[in-house]
Parts: C-alpha cells; structure tokens; sequence
C-alpha cells in the first residue's frame, strides 16, 4: 500500500460515526480513473456503505479532479 501511495495512487478513507468504514485507492489516467481498490470493513458489509463510497467518489471527488462526466 505504501508503494502505491507513494506512487500515482490516491486514497480515499470513509467513516461513519467515528469508525473507519471503507477505504478506495485509486489512481489518474488520460481520459479515465482507475479502482485499484474499494475495500469496506467486514462488520459493515452488506449495509450500503460500499454503494454510498461508490456515489461519493463519482459525484464529489472524482468530478473535483477531472471537471467532467466520467463513465459507470
């Protein structure tokens, strides 16, 4: 993990009431943005936290970085 944050990646961790609840590490291509990792806590699975960090990085901070739409 270190290496890739020392390296082109970028990581995103998510809380939820004062506990880490999923973390995503991503990276900036030319024309897209790749996942490497969308990881969620094993006790918070199942529960919509997966799907809300997936809408967060779309809408907040993926559009902060690149200024357009970018594809599902």
């Amino acid at each position: 993990m270190r290496g890739w944050l020392a390296g082109e990646y970028r990581a995103v961790i998510f809380e939820a009431e004062g506990d880490v609840v999923a973390y995503a590490l991503f990276r900036e291509q030319d024309e897209e943005i790749y996942l490497r990792r969308l990881f969620v806590a094993r006790n918070k699975r199942r529960c919509g936290f997966g799907r809300r960090a997936m809408g967060i990085l779309r809408s907040d901070i993926w559009q902060a970085i690149s200024g357009s739409q970018l594809r599902s």
